[in-house]
């Protein structure tokens, strides 16, 4: 079962929502979320429930969902708890994912919490949270995994998708499309445009001579201060391999550190966000990259090509593809 993000008029049964937010219809849920939710069971008894998510897509990426539903998660928490404030209230990501809930967390008032990539850290960081008394309303991780309430604390695609299908019927009832509505909340918090991929490298002593160069420009713990010949200039840097962050005060990293595996993560000045980490299961070299554009930004065509540029750069001058012979990602 798949939906047209440009057409949620494909959702033709009336659906209301009552003053607590939660969606029905004549006191039951819509004929069509019925029918739609045992689907994505039935489909998630074969294929997986995180399968289900994959097919939603529809040319969105795994970021942009986790924007959409961030936002409608929120919206819900505030329709059930009407001037209610926010103080108490968490979302968690993987550190490789957008940061729009990080933004939109500066501007509404919640907290945001980055973790290590993998679903088990977002979910035991919920676990710890809520054992604090904290309300953690939603997670993700950009490689489609989302956590819409702390029933299941992990990846689940079934509660995802019926989130999914209930935020496009409250649209459709407010005459918009789910792309419409990702447009608003970009608009509103600014854009947030990725670039991730990867260099295939099967030499591991090779990769640590790359990423020790990276961290000793110029001596022990001097990372590139700029890229592109000070065009562009880098803030903070943290390095999970090392334990070196030099936002903290301390010059320590909060999340957990590995010198088995690399990860240093970049900041730069214009709100690049950049992490070259290597695979835990691939011989590979992977860069996630993305634009955390402000709100008064609107020229799509000009970040992105920002991005690119510095994406490029930043390859070109931290791997050195040619000269450590890197192959990248074919197409």
């Amino acid at each position: 079962m798949m939906f047209d993000m440009d057409n949620t008029s494909s959702f033709k049964n009336e659906s209301f929502y009552n003053d607590t937010g939660e969606l029905y219809k004549n006191g039951t849920l819509p004929i069509w979320a019925i029918k739609f939710y045992f689907t994505v069971i039935f489909f998630g008894s074969f294929v997986s429930f995180v399968s289900v998510i994959a097919l939603l897509r529809c040319k969105r990426s795994g970021n942009e969902l986790g924007a959409l539903l961030g936002w409608w998660m929120l919206f819900q928490y505030r329709k059930k708890n009407p001037g209610k404030s926010l103080e108490n209230v968490y979302m968690v990501c993987s550190t490789v994912s957008s940061m729009i809930l990080r933004t939109i967390a500066k501007a509404e008032g919640f907290h945001f919490i980055d973790t290590l990539t993998g679903f088990k850290w977002i979910g035991n960081k919920a676990l710890e949270l809520q054992s604090a008394g904290k309300e953690v309303i939603f997670g993700f991780e950009e490689a489609i995994g989302y956590m819409c309430s702390m029933a299941v604390v992990d990846k689940d695609g079934v509660s995802a998708a019926y989130q999914l299908a209930t935020c496009a019927s409250y649209l459709y009832s407010q005459g918009k499309t789910i792309n419409q509505q990702l447009q608003e909340i970009y608009d509103k918090y600014g854009q947030h445009l990725s670039l991730n991929s990867y260099y295939i490298c099967h030499d591991p002593v090779l990769i640590k001579k790359i990423f020790d160069k990276i961290r000793t420009k110029r001596g022990p713990d001097t990372y590139p201060e700029t890229i592109l010949n000070g065009k562009y200039q880098i803030t903070t840097v943290r390095d999970l391999t090392t334990g070196y962050d030099n936002n903290q005060p301390d010059k320590k990293a909060v999340l957990p550190v590995s010198s088995s595996s690399q990860m240093i993560t970049f900041n730069f000045s214009n709100g690049l966000v950049c992490t070259l980490r290597t695979s835990g299961t691939e011989p590979k070299i992977k860069y996630y990259t993305e634009m955390c554009a402000y709100p008064d930004i609107k020229d799509k065509t000009q970040i992105t090509k920002t991005l690119e540029e510095m994406v490029d750069a930043i390859c070109e001058e931290m791997f050195e593809p040619k000269l450590n012979g890197l192959q990248a990602k074919a197409g």
